[in-house]
């Protein structure tokens, strides 16, 4: 291309590699110790293509990965004087004058001092640019039918970005760290996936890529001309009234699911009085019911994008836009008798709007991370999701990642799935979307010097839509049509930290701690679903007056023990999670019905038998035993009136399901009231 004063520009090749994605072996060549044949490495295959090009075009070799000694110490004497790779099998290529090594690092904390006394240094500080750069740029590369509006999306972000993003770094605490520019490409992932359907097709990009240019000279350019004329980019002037309409929520809506996403609960009731005092000094045309928190609503744009439903009974008819409740004409849950425990999921606002959430933006073409504490719900929604409720093009499947976990492992699976499109481009077969879901994210462990190559391979996806094919060294493979959604802990008990640089593709969705009353909800939909599973006229059915007590009294023995017996370095394991008690109500739920016969003590006897199981048998001397019998005793008192000796006579309570096998072929989980048979 010509440069300003007339001359062609140099040509520039780069080859871009994470070293950290790939073993030693990989990056430079290998003997094989049992044929004793040597495999090329990816590094040094690019580089003697290069010193063999007929050509004086520049190449520029960029290590986008961690920098530490254990790679690095074969690059000594390329970066010294000599230019020279030295491999292990004799070899010496000769480095010529048009390659230049660049490493792009987070940091230099484990780099070693000859490593960066050989290399000029360039240090970018993220204040340098600050966000006002990526926002003017993302405006300018909206779609036609959104950028007519750009002036007043500028101004939303001017009015809230930067004093929400004050907020939340001064009044509130997160579930997982993010930085700024994090949280502001968030928002406009977010924003993105509302703009989905005014985005034209591939065959219709390119007949718009000269207005492209008149847009980034003036925010005000005027709106493209093909609109009223292009099947693919077709808008009526009502269509973009409405637009105008619906930004200021959009862009509330996406703040909420951005900046505010990953607040604790007690930071989401203090982001939820400060986004209302905003929006109310602002004066916002549609502000939030005064009822429960912003968190709860999601916004109904009419039906116009038909993204807020897929009802078409309401379709030809304008309905306003409006801020609707997340439980808003959700179904009633119908438990079939056949079911798993493990496969119940009962709706609320958590596994609801996470659902919808996750939904828009994997439709969108957008990373997702779930992050939260065990027993929140996490695994659990995505695999509903994506097995039950996604659009029949999207194929999901599963990886779990553990301690032991390797980057080779993983990209096997992954290319595994995959097909070949055409040259060096793979994917699924065509009209189909696959969606890797990666659980436990963060349980790779850490190298010597602190990287994680599985990590560092996703990431190299996420920044390069690829990887370096491990059998055709050298060559490139581009995977198109893939995303991932992954879920993981806070970091600690062998959850890692990950890289920022991997963290900042994703959109966060923090998993908070259930409160009580979604607690109560779960249970008591299941407990009572198992009592009436009969009929009404069952003596099981009789007990339904109870359930609700049942369960809230499990959830005040839950919370007690939760917040009382706290782990020691004696008592390492007594960490308690909303998996026991749902794994009370399991327990419980191995009975059948019509082994009940309307007792409220044979209820509760079950009820203290469970309990016991899960909690009692953790306890490590017979002092934390007697504090937890007090408790149940206790609770019970104030619940039901009942002390625990009153409908427990015989210790131990025994309950099992290989008694009445031996009878007949039927399993069936009773008291063992004979201990002697």
């Amino acid at each position: 291309k010509p440069s300003p004063d007339g001359t062609f520009f140099q040509s520039v090749h780069t080859y871009v590699l994470n070293p950290k994605s790939i073993t030693m072996g990989q990056l430079y060549g290998e003997f094989d110790m049992l044929t004793h044949e040597w495999t090329d490495g990816i590094l040094s295959t690019l580089i003697r293509q290069g010193v063999n090009a007929n050509n004086a075009d520049k190449r520029w070799y960029v290590f986008d990965g961690p920098v530490d000694a254990v790679w690095t110490k074969n690059m000594s004497t390329v970066l010294n004087d000599n230019k020279k790779l030295c491999l292990s099998s004799g070899e010496i290529i000769k480095l010529t004058e048009e390659m230049t090594m660049m490493f792009e690092v987070t940091d230099l904390a484990v780099a070693s001092p000859a490593t960066v006394s050989r290399c000029g240094m360039v240090y970018l500080k993220p204040t340098i640019l600050g966000l006002d750069p990526f926002v003017h740029c993302w405006i300018r590369k909206l779609p036609d039918a959104i950028f007519t509006h750009g002036d007043k999306m500028l101004a939303l972000f001017d009015l809230y970005m930067k004093e929400t993003l004050h907020f939340i770094r001064t009044e509130t605490k997160e579930v997982i760290p993010t930085t700024d520019g994090q949280l502001c490409f968030s928002l406009l992932k977010m924003l993105e996936c509302f703009f989905v359907t005014f985005i034209p097709k591939e065959a219709t990009k390119s007949r718009l890529k000269k207005q492209q240019a008149e847009k980034t000279k003036n925010l005000k350019a005027p709106l493209c001309p093909m609109l009223a004329n292009d099947r693919d980019c077709q808008v009526t002037e009502d269509v973009l009234v409405r637009i105008g309409q619906a930004l200021e929520s959009w862009f509330i809506f996406s703040l909420i699911w951005s900046f505010g996403a990953t607040c604790t609960n007690e930071g989401r009731v203090k982001f939820d009085a400060y986004l209302r005092r905003k929006m109310k000094e602002l004066k916002s045309v549609l502000p939030f019911p005064d009822e429960g928190t912003v968190y709860d609503y999601r916004f109904d744009d009419g039906g116009f994008l038909r993204t807020d439903n897929r009802d078409e009974d309401d379709e030809g008819v304008e309905r306003k836009m409006s801020w609707v409740h997340w439980m808003y004409n959700v179904p009633e849950l119908t438990i079939p008798p056949a079911i798993r425990y493990s496969d119940i999921i009962v709706p609320t606002i958590e596994n609801v709007r996470s659902g919808h959430l996750i939904e828009m933006l994997l439709v969108a073409k957008k990373p997702v991370l779930c992050v939260g504490p065990t027993g929140t719900g996490k695994t659990m929604t995505i695999m509903n999701k994506l097995t039950r409720d996604m659009p029949k093009e999207y194929i999901p499947e599963f990886i779990i990642f553990s301690a032991k976990t390797t980057a080779r492992q993983t990209q096997d699976l992954i290319d595994g799935k995959l097909d070949k499109r055409r040259k060096q481009v793979y994917g699924p077969p065509l009209g189909r979307f696959l969606v890797f879901f990666i659980d436990d994210l963060n349980m790779p462990a850490l190298e010597v010097y602190g990287a994680q190559p599985p990590i560092e391979l996703i990431r190299q996806w996420m920044d390069f839509s690829g990887w370096y094919d491990l059998k055709s060294i050298g060559e490139f493979r581009k995977l198109v049509d893939v995303n991932f959604i992954g879920a993981m802990g806070p970091p600690g008990g062998g959850r890692n930290p990950v890289t920022a640089r991997l963290m900042r593709h994703f959109n966060f969705l923090a998993y908070n701690e259930l409160d009580d009353q979604s607690m109560q909800t779960i249970f008591s939909v299941i407990f009572r679903s198992w009592l009436s599973r009969l009929g009404p006229d069952k003596p099981a059915a009789q007990l339904l007056p109870h359930a609700n007590t049942l369960v809230s009294t499990s959830i005040e023995v839950y919370t007690t023990i939760q917040s009382q017996m706290l782990p020691t370095p004696a008592k390492s394991h007594y960490t308690f999670n909303m998996r026991d008690l749902s794994k009370v109500f399991q327990g419980m739920l191995m009975m059948e019905p019509s082994s009940l016969v309307g007792s409220r003590e044979q209820l509760l006897r079950l009820w203290f038998h469970e309990s016991s199981r899960v909690f009692q048998d953790r306890l490590v001397n017979d002092t934390d035993r007697e504090w937890f019998l007090n408790l149940m005793n206790d609770k019970s008192k104030a619940a039901f009136q009942l002390s625990v000796s009153d409908y427990v006579q015989s210790q131990p309570l025994l309950y099992g399901d290989f008694l009445t096998a031996a009878a007949s072929d039927v399993w069936r989980y009773i008291e063992m009231v004979d201990h002697a048979q």
